[in-house]
């Protein structure tokens, strides 16, 4: 197998084929956490969705020294991947690692979920680099891409304390069907938060 490393928000991750390389604009997802929870001493529960590599549990443990994360993957191999990349930063005690589809194996609430879903349209190309070293799973979702959010955004608030934040990635041009799916599934709250290039990347959604 071939594994590599690349850097996310500071720390050094494992990367190998079962996972999605870390992207800058997820970095977006740590800072719109940070900047809502500003009191890092106070323990919290949380839930990565789709943890891949677990750079944003991870990343998230290093931040909030008294949080307890769930980090969620469909893919087993995944979830090694993120597992190795927990005891590599000293967090692992504080991240549990689930095998499940989306949130379908949570039985808890968190007072945050994180998620980093696929959301590439179907039939879309992506470069040959991107086709060869990342898995199809992670990457696309449905015939517009919507498939894992829409299931996300319906089902993240049943899973959610009262107050709590769910802070989802998205693709390119999808704010407005994601803004739709988040007001039919009665968020009270509803935030974009845009890339360097003023895209927005990221809903916050508020219960």
């Amino acid at each position: 197998m071939i594994t590599g490393s690349k850097e996310f928000w500071g720390l050094e991750f494992e990367v190998s084929p079962a996972v999605l390389i870390p992207r800058p604009e997820t970095e977006l997802v740590v800072e719109a956490v940070c900047a809502r929870r500003s009191d890092r001493g106070r323990p919290w529960q949380g839930v990565d969705v789709g943890t891949g590599s677990g750079c944003l549990a991870v990343a998230l443990a290093t931040e909030f020294p008294r949080a307890g994360i769930v980090a969620i993957d469909i893919s087993g191999a995944a979830l090694d991947v993120a597992a190795r990349n927990a005891a590599r930063h000293g967090v692992a005690e504080r991240i549990r690692f689930l095998r499940s589809d989306l949130l379908d194996a949570v039985a808890h609430r968190a007072d945050v979920i994180v998620a980093n879903p696929p959301y590439v349209p179907a039939g879309v190309g992506l470069s040959p680099d991107i086709m060869r070293f990342e898995p199809a799973v992670a990457l696309y979702s449905g015939d517009q891409g919507l498939n894992a959010l829409d299931r996300l955004i319906r089902s993240a608030r049943g899973h959610l304390v009262d107050g709590g934040l769910f802070v989802v990635e998205f693709g390119f041009g999808q704010d407005e069907q994601v803004e739709v799916l988040a007001r039919e599934s009665g968020w009270s709250g509803i935030e974009f938060i845009a890339d360097l290039q003023s895209i927005p990347r990221v809903a916050v959604l508020t219960n």
